[in-house]
C-alpha cells in the first residue's frame, strides 16, 4: 500500500508547491517508496488533527502518522533500513540537518520576497485571505510592499545561494553527476532542491518560496 502524504496545493489539485512537502517526496522517491499525494490547503487544518499537526507534510504509513519533513526523513530511514540510505551515518545526518537550517534561515526570506504575490495569485480562493493575513503579520508589511522591488529580491536570493554554487555543487559535479548518489549529500540536496517554484508566475521559476505550509 502506498504511503499517503498531505501535500499543499494551489488552486488546482495537481499544482503541489510546498518545499517542505517536496523534501518528503524526494526522500520517498530516493528510497523507492510508492506514495500518493492528498491535495491539502491552508484552511483545511482540521484534516491534520489526527496527526497533532497544523502544517504539512504529514504522511500516513499504514497505522503510523508522522509530521514535519525532517521527522519524516528520520522515520523513513529507521522504518526502511533495507532501502537506499538518506544518511551515511551520524556525521552525514548532522551535516544534512545543518544545511537544512541554513536553507531555512538564509534562503527562505529572499525567496519569499521575490515571489510572494505570485504565490497569492495562484492560491485557491478560500486560502487567499488566510495567506495574506498570516504573511503580512509575519513580515510586518503588506504583500505589495514586501514585493515592491522584485528585481532586488531576486538579486539578494542569488547572492544568498552563492555559497551553494561555489562550495557544494563543485564537490558533486566532477565524479558524481547525480548529487543524491553521493553519501552524505542526499538530504542536503533535498533541503536545497525542495525550494520549489511558486504556484504561478515566471519569476517563480528563478526563485522559490518560503514555508507555504504554515
Amino acid at each position: 500500500m502506498a504511503i499517503r502524504i498531505y501535500d499543499l496545493a494551489a488552486a488546482e489539485d495537481d499544482r503541489l508547491f510546498s518545499p517542505y512537502c517536496w523534501r518528503t517526496k524526494l526522500a520517498l522517491a530516493h528510497k523507492g517508496l510508492a506514495f500518493e499525494s492528498i491535495p491539502w490547503r491552508f484552511t483545511e487544518k482540521d484534516a491534520l488533527a489526527a496527526a497533532g499537526s497544523r502544517t504539512v507534510p504529514v504522511i500516513i504509513d499504514g497505522e503510523r502518522t508522522v509530521s514535519d519533513s525532517w521527522t519524516i526523513a528520520l522515520y523513513l530511514e529507521d522504518a526502511y533500513p533495507g532501502r537506499p540510505k538518506l544518511f551515511e551515518g551520524p556525521q552525514a545526518r548532522a551535516l544534512a540537518f545543518g544545511f537544512k537550517q541554513w536553507v531555512e534561515r538564509v534562503i527562505q526570506l529572499p525567496m519569499l520576497r521575490a515571489v510572494i504575490l505570485d504565490i497569492h495569485a495562484g492560491l485557491h480562493p478560500k486560502d487567499k485571505a488566510y495567506f495574506r493575513e498570516s504573511r503580512e503579520k509575519r513580515l510586518g508589511n503588506t504583500l505589495e510592499a514586501v514585493a515592491a522591488d522584485q528585481d532586488k529580491s531576486i538579486a539578494a536570493l542569488r547572492g544568498a545561494l552563492d555559497p551553494v554554487r561555489r562550495r557544494v555543487i563543485p564537490l558533486q559535479r566532477p565524479r558524481h553527476p547525480v548529487p543524491s548518489t553521493r553519501p552524505g549529500f542526499r538530504r542536503r540536496d533535498h533541503a536545497a532542491s525542495g525550494r520549489r517554484p511558486s504556484p504561478r508566475g515566471p519569476r517563480a521559476t528563478a526563485a522559490a518560496r518560503d514555508d507555504s505550509s504554515r
